[in-house]
């Protein structure tokens, strides 16, 4: 085995707790993490934004804490819900805007639409989210581990995909 992908998905333990992720603390995470990498074993961390409860303060706990972990690779999503799930349900009773044509639940499309939080509006939850992809990939730590780990090609290679823009619909009106 040389890669695993661990969902973590927040940085807050009350998050964690609230959609059912388990009593996993964030020192119990590190521990796990410590585990695979002293094994020689690379790993992706993904990470999610927009929880109902989630604000600008625990999704910054998300952001640091995958900062702190240096996974080789990560993904920051946005929560989405989708049709004909229970989660669906609770957000049309909770009378959050959802999708309404699939392109809009593709993560990286320019017509992403992500769920608001009881705090926070999507098109925030959307530019946070943005806003950690390229500060983890652009920190200096997070750059020198890629290249001793792996090489230059590998690091030039993260450069190129911080220089991809996506031009998001709904936070260009």
């Amino acid at each position: 085995i040389r890669w695993l992908a661990y969902g973590i998905e927040t940085g807050s333990e009350q998050i964690r707790k609230e959609v059912m992720k388990g009593s996993f603390t964030n020192k119990k995470i590190k521990e796990v993490i410590k585990m695979t990498k002293d094994n020689d074993i690379c790993i992706i961390g993904n990470f999610m934004c927009g929880f109902w409860q989630d604000n600008l303060d625990t999704m910054q706990q998300t952001l640091d804490l995958a900062l702190d972990l240096q996974c080789e690779f990560v993904n920051f999503y946005c929560v989405s819900a989708f049709p004909n799930t229970k989660f669906y349900e609770e957000m049309k009773e909770r009378k959050i805007e959802l999708p309404t044509k699939w392109s809009q639940y593709a993560q990286m499309s320019e017509d992403f639409m992500p769920l608001s939080t009881n705090f926070l509006k999507k098109e925030e939850v959307l530019t946070f989210r943005d806003k950690a992809f390229k500060t983890y990939f652009e920190n200096y730590e997070y750059q020198k581990m890629i290249k001793d780990k792996f090489n230059w090609k590998v690091l030039n290679d993260i450069t190129k995909m911080l220089s991809y823009r996506i031009k998001r619909k709904i936070l260009c009106q």
